[in-house]
């Protein structure tokens, strides 16, 4: 099988969601570079998240639970505690979870204390 080979594509889109996405950041450079290999193989390869830049095409995180549809991938970056997690788990359609790693609370204790709740709950 070869790149240029359909048969490995998905029949829909790959929904690529991440609780942040923010260019310089570790886990949005990866979501923005999955994206760019999809797209680049021919794949619908749609972002969602919950913060990000309104400068980048990211999609707010709701629209992914009325855009999904069964014959789409949902791809998700688990990093940090999220309240959708569950309801993401539910959708009707394919599921691949990439796990990240969570980044030790204490590295947000003097900057971020949100981020450092967020850290801990995971």
């Amino acid at each position: 099988m070869t790149a240029s080979d359909a048969s490995w594509r998905p029949q829909g889109a790959v929904r690529i969601v991440a609780r942040d996405i923010w260019r310089r950041d570790a886990i949005g450079n990866f979501c923005f570079q999955i994206a760019d290999l999809l797209r680049a193989a021919g794949v619908e390869a749609v972002l969602y998240a919950e913060n990000f830049s309104p400068d980048e095409d990211i999609r707010p995180l709701a629209d992914v639970f009325t855009q999904t549809v069964p014959a789409d991938i949902l791809f998700y970056h688990f990093s940090i505690e999220d309240p959708a997690f569950e309801a993401l788990s539910q959708l009707a359609c394919a599921r691949i979870l990439y796990f990240h790693g969570i980044t030790p609370a204490r590295f947000f204790t003097d900057s971020d204390p949100h981020t450092e709740g967020w850290c801990h709950a995971a």
